[in-house]
Parts: structure tokens; C-alpha cells; sequence
């Protein structure tokens, strides 16, 4: 650019290039097989996709299904510009492993998963629903062709959360819809009981024990369990006493969800810290990771605990199923040759050819027949030839 005597230059560098991202590391559990993209593509582009650092056979397409955990790689060629660009996805798996492979009828077939970590498994012949077939990490079955079975997950993992003792000092009262522990379900789990603590004035005193569960708003979800419970036979100590409250409670994944004591007749124990001992209920401690988190009381109600407060419900029990999808294993009927080839050559020899090859490991053999065509498709036997060195 001219400006009167002065002279003015600019440079813009154009180089090409690109970038491939075939999306963050993930689990395979809610789905055991992931369509991975490379979400690249023009008339000049290529793949290759690797597992572990080994490249895969056949697997050359813009994308690639993932059904068993590795470190996966796609590398993308782009010939216009000369370049090549990769990205990497870690796979991991908390369901069963399928073992895919071959069986020759009329040998049964073998479907089996490998537990990771553990499992109980039942079979079935869809990935919904479907005929329940059998049980175990092993399914045998007399087939014919190709067929695909489904592996279900029926392990069911136990936790426990909340304190299991009472503290020290705290109140009592009646059973009621504001007196409830917070919590958020970060994942869907079973209830399976809570434990909680009773003042106990005769022998075998009976009392009627209420759980409740609400969500956020306030609004009920499912029924309410109330349980009647009977004390010892001698009046313990300070009258206190603990009752284990069987519950069964689905709870679906949520935040904000609130445990109340609702059902209850007379009263039970908000056991709480000292007014003087800041930090005695820890909340935060409270939690099984990607499970639940217990929060706090309800700050209505108990709003002069200033956070130091713990509920009626101790001792938590809860469990979780494996939740991951049906794991498909696919079994080919293919029956290898009974023998291994060593090797077979031929040659010319006046008119015709001279075949020589050489088997092992033969099994269930007598002969082998010689066929001859002029076209690759219609055979016709030539000869037949016994056992040995041909």
C-alpha cells in the first residue's frame, strides 16, 4: 500500500490444518457398545483406527464401535494437505466382557462374559426383555448358524452412609413432615433400612416407627413405610435403644430429596452436638461417591443447630445394582478343517501338474479328493488320493 512516499506491507501466512476429537474418556455401562467419530472427512481423507497401540484389522472407516475397554487411537489422514492428526479415547468398563467367537455344531455353543469385577448373570435372548435362558457366566446351548445371547448384571453392590451411633447430647420429638435429613441421589439405589434411636420406659414397649420420602418440593414419592417395632425385655440404660427400620425403598436418581419421620407415634431422638462443639457432625463426611450425599436437616426445623444437628435416621443401608446394559456375545458356527496345512505346492510336468502338500494333525481323515475347474465356480473330482507326502 502506497501513501503518498510511503510504503506499507502487510503478510498473511495461509498453512492447512485440521483437528480430530473423538470425545472425552467414558465407561462402557449404560451401553456396552460406542460408535466413536472422527468427524472428519473429504475425497482426500483416510483412517486408521488402533487399540492399545496395535492397529486394528479392518478398521479404516471414519468411525469405529467400541465393546471391550483399551486406549483407543484414530489417525487421520488428510492427502490434500499432506498432514496426519490423531486423538486418543480411554475406555473403561464396570460391566461384563463379552467373549465373541466360533463354535462347530453339533457341539453345543459356549456364551460366556468374563466378570468385571464381579457378576451374577442371567441370559437372555434380546437386549430388552426377551426369554430368561439360563444363569451364570457360562451359557451353553445346541444351535445352529450365527446367534447373538444377552448377559445381564444382577450384582448388587452394599453401602452404609450416616453415622452408626447416636451422639452424645439432643432432643427428642414427634413424627412430622418438617423434621427430615436432605439428600441428593447422584445415582438410583435401594433404601434397604435405617437405623434409629427410641426412648424405652417398660419391657417390651412397642412403637410405631414412620418413613417418609419426598422430593425437593415437598411432594411425596411413593408410599409411607411405617414399621412397628417392639423394646427389650429389660429397660436399658438411659433409656435408649436402637431399632432397625426395614424400608426397601427405590429412590431414582434426584437432588434435594427429603427423609422424614412421618408416621411416627410419639416421639424419637434428634440427637444433636453440643451447642459449644462447632464441627461434631461433619455433613460433608456423610456421602458415598457417585451414590449419595447426605446435606443437612431441614433449617426450618432445626435451624438452631447452625449445621451441628444430625436426623433420626442412622446407619443407612443401602444397595445399588450394576445398572449397566445386557452385554451381547455373539457365537459363529464355523468348523476348521480337521487337519493343519503345512503346505501345497504345484507343477508343471509334461501335460499336466504335479501337486505336493503336506498336512499335520490330522484328525478324522481318510482320503482327500482332487477337483479341477475351468471357471472358479463348477468343481469336478479329478483323482482322490490317500495319506502322506503327494
Amino acid at each position: 500500500m502506497q501513501d503518498g512516499s510511503c510504503f506499507k506491507t502487510d503478510t498473511i501466512k495461509v498453512t492447512a490444518n485440521f483437528a480430530i476429537d473423538i470425545g472425552p474418556d467414558f465407561t462402557l455401562c449404560a451401553s456396552t457398545a460406542v460408535k466413536l467419530d472422527a468427524a472428519y472427512s473429504n475425497g482426500f481423507t483416510t483412517y486408521q483406527w488402533l487399540k492399545d497401540g496395535a492397529p486394528v484389522t479392518d478398521s479404516t472407516n471414519r468411525t469405529f464401535t467400541v465393546r471391550s475397554p483399551g486406549t483407543y487411537r484414530v489417525e487421520v489422514t488428510d492427502a490434500s494437505c499432506s498432514l496426519m492428526r490423531f486423538d486418543d479415547v480411554v475406555v473403561n468398563a464396570v460391566s461384563a466382557l463379552p467373549k465373541d467367537g466360533y463354535y462347530c455344531s453339533p457341539s453345543q455353543a459356549k456364551f460366556e462374559v468374563i466378570p468385571n469385577p464381579t457378576g451374577g448373570f442371567k441370559w437372555y435372548d434380546a437386549p430388552f426383555a426377551g426369554t430368561f435362558m439360563d444363569r451364570g457366566n457360562i451359557f451353553n446351548l445346541t444351535m445352529t448358524g450365527t446367534k447373538t445371547m444377552y448377559a445381564e448384571d444382577t450384582t448388587a453392590f452394599q453401602y452404609e452412609v450416616g453415622p452408626n451411633s447416636k451422639f452424645p447430647q439432643g432432643s427428642e420429638d414427634a413424627g412430622n413432615a418438617l423434621n427430615y435429613i436432605e439428600f441428593d441421589a447422584l445415582s438410583s439405589f435401594t433404601l434397604n433400612e435405617v437405623t434409629v434411636w427410641v426412648k424405652v420406659y417398660s419391657v417390651n414397649e412397642t412403637f410405631t416407627v414412620g418413613v417418609r420420602l419426598r422430593d425437593n418440593a415437598g411432594n411425596p414419592v411413593g408410599a409411607p413405610i411405617v414399621r412397628i417395632v417392639t423394646g427389650p425385655p429389660i429397660v436399658p440404660i438411659n433409656n435408649n435403644w436402637p431399632f432397625t427400620i426395614a424400608l426397601g425403598m427405590g429412590v431414582p436418581a434426584g437432588n434435594g430429596y427429603r427423609l422424614s419421620n412421618e408416621g411416627t407415634v410419639g416421639n424419637i431422638l434428634f440427637w444433636a452436638s453440643a451447642a459449644n462443639t462447632p464441627g461434631v457432625v461433619d455433613w460433608a463426611s456423610y456421602k458415598v461417591n457417585g451414590v449419595i450425599a447426605l446435606k443437612g436437616l431441614d433449617p426450618g426445623g432445626y435451624g438452631y443447630c447452625n449445621g451441628r444437628c444430625y436426623g433420626f435416621a442412622y446407619n443407612w443401608k443401602i444397595s445399588k445394582g450394576n445398572n449397566c446394559a445386557r452385554v451381547p456375545v455373539t457365537l459363529v458356527e464355523n468348523c476348521p478343517l480337521p487337519l493343519a496345512w503345512l503346505n501345497f505346492t504345484a507343477e508343471k510336468l509334461n501335460d499336466g501338474a504335479l501337486l505336493i502338500w503336506n498336512t499335520a494333525e490330522e484328525k478324522n481323515t481318510r482320503h482327500f479328493d482332487i477337483e479341477r475347474s475351468s471357471d472358479g465356480k463348477q468343481y469336478k473330482k479329478i483323482a482322490s488320493k490317500s495319506h502322506g507326502l503327494h
